[in-house]
């Protein structure tokens, strides 16, 4: 926030005072990386976290009944690999 603040002053002045809240879009939640967008509805970001597997670092979205990707919906499993019959 006090960085925003100092940017607003070192752009309009002194007197200025913006608040942030003001020039967000607060009727969407978006994440970004290079390679991947997600949106998520304010409401629900409580849901985001953050994990390091493997020495990398993930954001984790729980996954389960009504996953649709591209208007479809979609069966995540329950995490565990079924065992291969031989």
């Amino acid at each position: 926030m006090e960085i925003f603040n100092e940017a607003c002053r070192k752009e309009f002045g002194d007197q200025s005072i913006l608040n942030p809240i003001n020039v967000m879009e607060s009727k969407k939640f978006e994440m970004k990386t290079p390679e991947v967008k997600i949106t998520v509805d304010p409401e629900y970001t409580y849901l985001i976290t953050t994990q390091e597997i493997d020495g990398r670092q993930y954001l984790l979205i729980p996954a389960g009944e009504g996953v649709t990707v591209n208007g479809i919906d979609i069966s995540v499993g329950d995490g565990e690999e079924e065992p291969e019959e031989a």
